[in-house]
């Protein structure tokens, strides 16, 4: 982090140190004579380089920067290596949606063992199977929650 951050106003307001508002900033910018420089592109105005801000700001600003450095050095690390994150970084319905479709495919797989028909064949005798059953149906259960990404929204179980 050798290189000066420079901050808009409105990117100020509200943090730790500064006034709510955008003109609240500018105005104690001008009443604390801040360095700043002239902001390019559209609109122009003012940026604030941290070095000129309150030490609340400052600090503030300075860990979240850290911060989004390490989690962009974490990212880059796990893509670089392939690492998969363990199970506790997957939410629930995102575990009830992967393991229903796990368990779609091998029903698929089964039914196209025993009876030698294609993929497609297989899976419209396991739709006809849910649809018989009733929705109380683990196939039919497994169907809907495989399709929702959000979880099983057909039952009220």
């Amino acid at each position: 982090m050798s290189t000066e951050h420079f901050y808009t106003a409105k990117q100020l307001a509200g943090l730790p140190g500064m006034p709510g508002t955008e003109r609240g900033v500018r105005k104690m910018a001008d009443r604390e004579n801040w360095s700043c420089r002239e902001r390019e592109g559209r609109g122009g105005g003012r940026e604030y380089p941290i070095s000129a801000l309150p030490d609340a700001t400052r600090i503030h600003l300075r860990k979240a920067l850290v911060t989004a450095e390490v989690r962009k050095t974490v990212a880059d690390v796990i893509k670089a290596h392939g690492i998969v994150l363990p199970e506790t970084q997957v939410r629930d319905w995102q575990r009830i949606t992967r393991d229903a479709r796990d368990g779609l495919i091998n029903a698929i797989k089964i039914r196209m063992q025993e009876s030698g028909k294609s993929a497609d064949v297989a899976y419209a005798g396991l739709v006809d199977i849910a649809i018989e059953a009733g929705e109380q149906s683990h196939e039919y259960k497994m169907l809907i929650q495989a399709k929702d990404a959000r979880g099983l929204k057909a039952s009220n179980d």
